[in-house]
């Protein structure tokens, strides 16, 4: 090709750029078809770069095989020229060159006119800018439309590469720059508005990003071409997504409108991506999945992420598990222990083609520096105990070492860039479900994190990816933040991945690391640098570094964590007067916006110095701040007065906050919601707390409080209702869900509150309290069966003491006697009338005729109802062993044993009920003996209905007659006269059940008559 398209219209260079990139493409495929191999590879390279001029960045993943075949029949033969293609700003993204494609992106946007000098240096620049690109964006035909879109993706990659990703070498040199002075001062202008036009819903926005200018336009651009529906690029809501996920990034709190806007975007996105059946297509789809997935994260919606984390992995036809391996973890170990690992294999439909290693020569022929250089450092443990990777044992088994994917083979299979980014997804995912930072989590993620960083090794730079192995390498040092052994390898690599975005091994061909590392940045939604930092900072709390900490924190702005620093070094006196510094130069700024005398006094002391500093002095360091620093400053004034209300908890400030913001600053209401609350101020609390959550209703600790106010006054619907939006907003909220239940159950909602009640014990499984109130709401409704475990967890939590309030141990408190009762009085009747209907059962023959083969399986009076089976095989066996001397227990179990007709167990419990009834010094306690002494009837009685009383009347009588002799000789029962007479009554009802009956043989009389009474059949052979 010969074509000089610099001097020409740039609409004509991109109409005539993408004829002849659909030739050249069709030119390049038939060379490649018939030429040797390495014609071949150069024909594949040529391929790839004209594919990067109709796509940006990721957008050739997205399949474009019917577009291809659209195109090839037409050739031609004719030279190219490169200076032409690297003009192109798609080329420059895919390439690397993102800094001079948001250049370029510039200067198409100010051809096009809406970025001209025209446009007035107002606040309104952002909403003039806006519509200019609505009517361009309107009035386009297709290829408009995709210029337009390569310029919002291609701001958006260069904000990325500044804030995100790197490498950014030279600091300010490094920036953005543009040619024309009048766009460069209208951009100026646009980063100074752009601190207010980012802050949605009132929420602080971070101020030291790098070229916000970039991020607006990006919005704009990419939201003004997604309006136009179908006709614009199918790509273009990923990337309006995408936009609304690094928009999200610069605020302090999450924002509904992005969260709908992300979400509704890629869901439309993935409707799309599921029509196609192809391989390309599916793993593509894998891809989108996995990031919707960890923005869902972004929004605590955990089921859903689940759910597409689910269904990537069946995209990407992989099945992922945990398995255990024998192995060494020390350095000293001598016998090998099971180790846990994980285990990735792959369908044989899914398998991809396995590439050796690039060699240095081939890795620098095709533009790709060495592994070391593209991705971050992984420190060696170097510690005397542990060793730096687990040493596995190797599988023997030929087939598995030929398939490598073996879990406890040394080698096992390569995993590409989409397979290592659903794996990493259902990492996170797994520890978002297991939010407490427990043993097993931990090694769970390990295992993970390891599966990942050792798919580098000897692997083709295709393979590689930056983004999954920065935050493998991140989540590491988390999870061994904790660990002796690995907390200095943990704390210094969260340094080094704070200053990876400024590492770059080859300045001059920085481009290539700018590619690789933008590659995969938004799939894993790999946090800015400031929150790589914000994560390190608050590692060197944890390890009570705190002036470290301090450092990062003050860099970053972060004021409320500053004050903690201070706090915890015991400088508070410090903290107040720096808060005042910056309140006392908003006010020689802006003087009459900021408020009057009684403001000036709250800041500075009586003698008009605020710390050492004097008004003068403060004054002339206001002035000397640049125009964006000034704005910067004032933007955080609300901010500073909230903190600085919260360091003196007065709630003045939190009120001169709202009024200096306009009543547009949620979180001075928040915070003197949250003081109101403290101080019993229930009422107006929950005020404070409606008007912050009609601004932003993205805060669950807000919705929270506001529903235990009402609560406390008794508000009953509103309680429910602010429950429900937490619960909503973050569904793994075990305590809003309790309180849900319980704001149900006034309302006398006793359904809802039984299914708030199981999301609650779920989630507080050792929570004795949500056990108990479930097991009181079951009962309520008549789930007994449920009510059972119920009953047996309580009473499991309390004996391991996790109700630490109750004292000394004691087994009277264990078991609740009364609703003991009710559950047995049910199972009671559930066998009385499973009784009834058995001796039913032959009066309806021919109604059971009638029936259904599973109704008369249901009503089969041979079977026992399962509630009695719960409750005799498995309840009673279980409830006994966690309380073995209470006597309500037995007197339950021999309850039920009479009423099924178990005779020898119903006198065997009642016995131990007399026994246990006995408790130590129960002599000396006259309440006590009536509770026995209807024990012993009992006894008796079962006695009595033995089928065979003499089996068992010696040692009831006995038992009774033990009773009897201690209560004649106790000195404080001796006259319960009353007492007396029923025990005795007890040994003659057994004595008497004992005598031989009138059906016996003449020589039993015989024997009797002579004196000497024959003894029952068991105990011959004892006497």
């Amino acid at each position: 090709l010969s074509v000089d398209l610099r001097g020409s219209p740039p609409s004509r260079n991109e109409s005539t750029l993408r004829k002849t990139t659909r030739l050249c493409r069709t030119h390049v495929i038939i060379m490649a078809s018939s030429s040797s191999s390495s014609s071949s590879s150069s024909s594949s390279s040529w391929l790839a770069t004209l594919r990067g001029v109709e796509s940006v960045l990721l957008r050739n993943e997205w399949p474009e095989t019917a577009h291809l075949a659209n195109n090839s029949s037409t050739t031609t033969s004719t030279s190219s020229s490169s200076s032409s293609s690297s003009s192109c700003i798609a080329v420059d993204c895919v390439d690397g060159f993102t800094q001079r494609a948001a250049v370029s992106a510039v200067e198409a946007l100010g051809d096009l006119g809406v970025l001209s000098a025209s446009v007035a240096l107002d606040d309104s620049v952002v909403d003039v800018i806006a519509a200019a690109l609505s009517d361009k964006a309107a009035r386009a035909d297709a290829d408009g439309l995709d210029a337009l879109l390569e310029c919002g993706v291609a701001c958006l990659a260069e904000f990325m590469r500044l804030n995100v990703t790197g490498p950014v070498v030279d600091g300010k040199e490094d920036g953005v720059s543009y040619g024309d002075e009048a766009v460069a001062a209208l951009l100026q202008h646009v980063d100074l508005v752009a601190l207010r036009w980012c802050a949605l819903a009132g929420e602080d926005v971070f101020q030291h990003a790098a070229s916000l200018h970039l991020v607006v336009l990006a919005r704009l651009v990419l939201a003004a071409v997604a309006s136009r529906g179908a006709e614009s690029h199918r790509s273009a809501k990923l990337w309006l997504a995408r936009s609304a996920a690094v928009h999200q990034s610069l605020l302090s709190n999450n924002v509904p409108a992005l969260q709908q806007e992300s979400q509704d975007n890629l869901k439309q996105v993935i409707a799309e991506l599921d029509g196609c059946t192809d391989r390309a297509s599916r793993r593509f789809n894998a891809r989108v999945h996995t990031e919707t997935a960890f923005n869902t994260v972004q929004y605590w919606n955990y089921k859903e992420c689940s759910a597409l984390l689910k269904r990537a992995e069946e995209l990407a036809e992989l099945t992922i598990e945990l398995t255990g391996v024998l192995g060494k973890r020390t350095k000293w170990q001598r016998d090998e222990k099971a180790q846990l690992v994980l285990s990735v294999t792959r369908s044989a439909a899914g398998a991809i083609e396995q590439q050796p290693a690039a060699s240095a020569s081939t890795a620098e022929d095709n533009g790709v520096d060495s592994a070391a250089q593209l991705l971050p450092e992984d420190l060696e443990l170097n510690s005397d105990v542990l060793l730096n990777k687990m040493s596995l044992r190797t599988d023997d088994d030929t087939k598995h070492q030929q398939s490598g994917d073996s879990p406890s083979s040394k080698k096992q299979a390569q995993l590409d860039v989409v397979d290592q980014i659903v794996v990493l997804g259902k990492g996170m995912d797994l520890k978002h479900h297991n939010p407490g930072r427990d043993d097993l989590t931990k090694e769970q993620m390990l295992a993970y994190i390891e599966r990942l960083l050792d798919n580098n090794k000897d692997a083709p730079p295709q393979h590689l990816s930056w983004s999954v192995t920065s935050t493998s390498l991140s989540q590491r040092s988390f999870w061994q933040l904790s660990n002796n052994h690995a907390q200095d390898r943990s704390i210094l690599q969260m340094e080094k991945l704070a200053v990876e975005i400024q590492r770059c091994a080859d300045k001059k061909n920085m481009h290539k690391a700018v590619a690789f590392r933008l590659r995969d940045a938004f799939a894993v939604r790999y946090p800015a640098n400031w929150m790589v930092k914000s994560n390190l900072a608050e590692a060197y709390m944890k390890l009570s570094l705190v002036n470290s900490a301090l450092t990062f924190y003050r860099e970053l702005g972060d004021w409320d964590a500053v004050v903690d620093c201070y706090v915890a070094a015991g400088r508070r006196t410090q903290a107040e007067v720096m808060i005042k510094q910056k309140l006392a130069m908003c006010q020689a700024l802006e003087p009459s916006e900021f408020g009057a005398a009684d403001d000036a006094k709250s800041v500075a002391g009586d003698d008009g110095k605020v710390g050492e500093l004097s008004a003068g002095e403060i004054e002339e360091s206001a002035r000397a701040l640049s125009e964006q620093a000034r704005r910067q400053l004032l933007a955080t004034r609300p901010k500073y007065m909230c903190v600085l209300g919260d360091l003196l908890s007065e709630p003045s400030h939190w009120e001169r906050a709202w009024s200096i913001s306009g009543a547009s600053y949620p979180r001075a209401k928040r915070s003197l919601a949250k003081w109101r609350l403290d101080h019993k101020q229930y009422e107006e609390a929950i005020a404070d707390y409606e008007v912050a959550l009609k601004i932003n209703p993205m805060f669950r600790d807000a919705w929270f409080a506001m529903g235990f106010s009402a609560l406390e006054i008794e508000w009953w619907e509103t309680s429910v209702t602010a429950f429900a939006r937490t619960v909503a907003l973050d569904p793994e909220y075990g305590d809003a869900w309790n309180n849900l239940a319980a704001a149900h159950m006034h309302l006398k909602n006793k359904e809802p509150a039984y299914h708030a009640l199981l999301e609650a014990s779920r989630l507080k499984f050792d929570n004795w309290k949500v056990w108990e109130n479930l097991f009181h709401t079951a009962l309520d409704l008549g789930r007994y069966q449920k009510a059972m475990s119920c009953m047996l967890r309580v009473i499991e939590l309390k004996r391991k003491g996790v109700r630490v309030d109750m004292g000394r141990y004691d087994i009277n408190k264990l078991v609740d006697t009364q609703l003991l009762t009710l559950i047995t009085n049910h199972v009671l009747g559930e066998i009385a009338k499973w009784r009834q209907k058995k001796q039913n059962n032959g009066k309806g023959d021919e109604n059971k005729q009638e029936q259904s083969e599973q109704e008369q399986q249901t009503d089969d009076p041979d079977v026992v109802p399962s509630i009695v089976q719960q409750f005799k095989l498995s309840f009673l066996p279980q409830l006994i062993k966690l309380a073995t001397i209470h006597p309500k227990v037995y007197q339950a179990q021999a309850r039920v044993c009479a009423a099924l007709g178990e005779a020898d167990e119903a006198v065997d419990s009642w016995s131990k009920v007399l026994k246990f009834e006995q408790k130590n010094g129960w002599q000396q306690e006259p309440e006590w003996l009536s509770s026995i002494v209807d024990a012993a009837e009992s006894l008796a009685d079962a006695t009595v209905a033995h089928p065979e009383p003499s089996k068992h009347a010696f040692a009831s009588r006995t038992q009774i007659d033990g009773v009897l002799t201690k209560v004649l000789r106790s000195d404080v029962l001796q006259d319960d006269h009353a007492c007396i007479d029923r025990l005795r009554a007890c040994v003659a009802k057994v004595d008497a059940a004992d005598q031989p009956s009138s059906s016996t043989n003449n020589s039993n009389s015989n024997d009797s008559s002579s004196g000497e009474r024959e003894l029952p059949e068991y105990l011959k052979m004892w006497k």
